[in-house]
């Protein structure tokens, strides 16, 4: 995660269209818009995520189904506490969005091979009703 937060915030100090440079942004809401906007490429979800934010129809499973329908993985990583010690944002973020891996793109992919190996590989359905259906 420390090499999604440097050039990020090498990118947005002081450049003029840095918005557009950003490279992930944080909450559900934002990465639902962004995911919308098929600019999204991976979801990061803490394990320990607020449990309250899942329960019922919720933003995560309007998520869950845009990344499904978008081919977009999500993948269940560390703490959300973290994670945002990592990113540096307070109070704590249980979703991650990225857009861009410029800076990245080895660690990108060596991440999602591990994942797709793993056991903590979740393969998400359209109709499954909770993450551990």
């Amino acid at each position: 995660m420390a090499a999604i937060w440097r050039p990020w915030k090498d990118g947005w100090l002081g450049e003029p269209g840095a918005r557009a440079k950003r490279t992930f942004v944080c909450g559900l809401h934002e990465s639902l818009k962004h995911l919308k906007a098929d600019n999204v490429k991976c979801i990061i979800v803490a394990r320990n995520y607020d449990v309250e934010l899942f329960e019922g129809v919720s933003l995560f499973h309007r998520l869950r189904i845009e990344c499904f329908n978008r081919n977009v993985p999500i993948v269940h990583a560390s703490k959300k506490r973290c994670l945002s010690r990592v990113l540096k944002k307070f109070p704590y973020t249980n979703v991650i969005a990225l857009f861009r891996f410029d800076a990245f793109e080895e660690l990108y992919r060596e991440v999602i091979r591990m994942w797709h190996e793993s056991d903590s590989h979740i393969q998400y359905h359209i109709d499954q009703a909770s993450l551990f259906a």
